[in-house]
């Protein structure tokens, strides 16, 4: 895996330690380090939260109730919520 704040600390460092190096390794070394640097990513994700108010609770609590068997999976597909966990928590009244 690549490090690149390491890699760029190294080529400064050898900059400050010889400063008598040859102009094209000097250039070659700082081409480098305006090259090394990382961009914040233009697109984000939206976030397709389903919002779980009261009637939605009582829904997987009742689908729960009444059929046993059916798993959390199921559940969250019959109740249009994404996360698996958001089910665990329902039924465990941690939400």
């Amino acid at each position: 895996m690549s490090n690149i704040p390491l890699a760029r600390q190294i080529l400064h460092s050898t900059l400050v330690l010889c400063p008598h190096m040859p102009k094209e390794v000097k250039q070659g070394i700082l081409l480098a380090l305006r090259n090394m640097t990382r961009e914040k990513p233009v697109h984000h994700a939206i976030g397709k939260r389903v919002k779980l108010d009261a009637v939605l609770k009582s829904k997987v609590r009742k689908l729960a109730n009444t059929n046993p068997d059916v798993t959390y999976h199921e559940i969250a597909n019959l109740t249009g919520i994404r996360n698996t966990g958001r089910i665990s928590e329902i039924l465990t009244r941690k939400r």
